[in-house]
């Protein structure tokens, strides 16, 4: 067995843990229709519960990575150091940017996406090789990697009078396998400056998302209620399919940009996690979120500032949970293992553990500021500094 290995972005103001995604199978469902599994949504508004952390998981780890350079790191499952990729600057083998980053489940490469192209290095920051992209026109923003030694690639290219979104299935001689593109809604053009010198067109963005459970990949994005399957002829099917009942964004016939953060309009997040038994979901209800809260701008206006909800959707019994805080302004899992702050994954790795992560200078505040309401917190942020990388948090699921 591979030895689990956390690769992870550094920077000064993000970090993101990249692992291999998996899932071991649907489980019973109760709620199929020519394959298809319908969730009612509209069934399970305006009942919330607070979800405890050992009703999914049997176990709960906090793991601070060693270091702090704002580089690309390679940490072991104990969060100490093995290596740096640091190769960024215009060269042939080097990376100007960084948009996207992924592990070769076969090799255990690590695959750099810039704008226009992936770069492969070996876990030692060796340069393997250079993959170009086949289509120049579009950007790429991030990617999953197939069987077979496929890519798909999240593309946008930018046009005169809006946006064309899509994804791009592709192999590294360039060779494209299917591609499928929507244009951005239309839009009118902002009226020209007084001068005269400048105007321009609103662009509304909803791109995929990838979901990578073993050799299956599930697609998604917000402003649609369907996730899709990726099928081995990389065409689409629905998967599952949310009801919104009247909260539908088709329903209310508007256009993105006229969505408010009180509008009756309830849309999922393209990011999904899962394992063999759950979904785990985030919803934006807008205006029909329980608890949203407001904030005083610097002009004095009142602004909305969170209409999100989690929730966790049951493979089993087909039972959709919306869930409420378990602290002020922090969704998540009330963590009753080890007290800690409410835990939400991020990603999962090849084990089905599922991750997420806090920044240290944010575990600490969050100590100062909630401590009292968390027992655990001064065993976990024990020895941390600002400073200090992220850490790492992971759950096991329960056996």
């Amino acid at each position: 067995m591979r030895s689990f290995k956390i690769i992870g972005f550094l920077s000064l103001t993000a970090f993101a843990v990249i692992l291999p995604f998996c899932c071991s199978g649907r489980g019973k469902q109760t709620d199929k229709s020519n394959g298809v599994i319908k969730i009612d949504f509209a069934k399970a508004l305006n009942k919330y519960s607070v979800a405890n952390l050992s009703d999914y998981f049997s176990m709960i780890e906090y793991i601070p990575l060693e270091t702090n350079n704002n580089v690309c790191k390679i940490f072991d499952r104990n969060g100490k150091y093995l290596n740096t990729i640091d190769r960024k600057g215009n060269g042939p083998e080097e990376y100007a940017q960084i948009f996207d980053i992924n592990v070769d489940p076969e090799t255990g490469n690590i695959l750099i996406l810039e704008r226009n192209n992936i770069k492969e290095f070996d876990t030692s920051g060796k340069f393997i090789k250079k993959i170009e992209s086949p289509e120049k026109t579009f950007n790429f923003y991030n990617f999953t990697i197939l069987s077979n030694g496929l890519f798909a690639a999240n593309i946008a290219n930018f046009k005169p009078r809006g946006k064309e979104e899509g994804f791009l299935i592709y192999d590294s001689s360039l060779k494209i396998h299917n591609k499928i593109t929507f244009p951005s809604p239309s839009v009118k053009p902002q009226p020209p400056s007084p001068d005269g010198t400048f105007s321009f067109v609103p662009v509304f963005s909803d791109i995929y998302h990838f979901s990578r459970c073993k050799s299956q990949v599930n697609i998604s994005r917000e402003f649609n209620d369907t996730v899709y399957r990726l099928n081995l002829n990389y065409s689409l099917s629905p998967l599952y399919v949310f009801d919104f009942g009247d909260f539908s964004f088709d329903k209310q016939n508007l256009s993105p940009f006229e969505i408010q953060n009180n509008s009756p309009v309830i849309t999922k997040s393209p990011d999904i996690h899962q394992n063999s038994d759950y979904l785990f979901l985030n919803f934006d209800l807008r205006g029909k979120a329980p608890f949203s809260y407001t904030e005083k701008g610097r002009d004095g206006s009142i602004r909305i500032v969170s209409t999100d909800v989690k929730a966790i959707y049951s493979k089993k019994n087909g039972v959709l949970t919306l869930l409420k805080e378990p602290s002020k302004h922090l969704g998540g899992l009330k963590d009753d293992i080890r007290e800690g702050p409410p835990f939400w994954p991020l990603f999962v790795s090849s084990e089905s553990d599922m991750i997420s992560y806090f920044q240290a200078m944010d575990l600490i505040r969050l100590k100062e500021e909630q401590g009292s309401e968390f027992k655990g917190h001064s065993k976990i942020t024990k020895d941390l500094r600002e400073e200090d990388n992220p850490v790492i948090v992971l759950v096991k699921l329960k056996k």
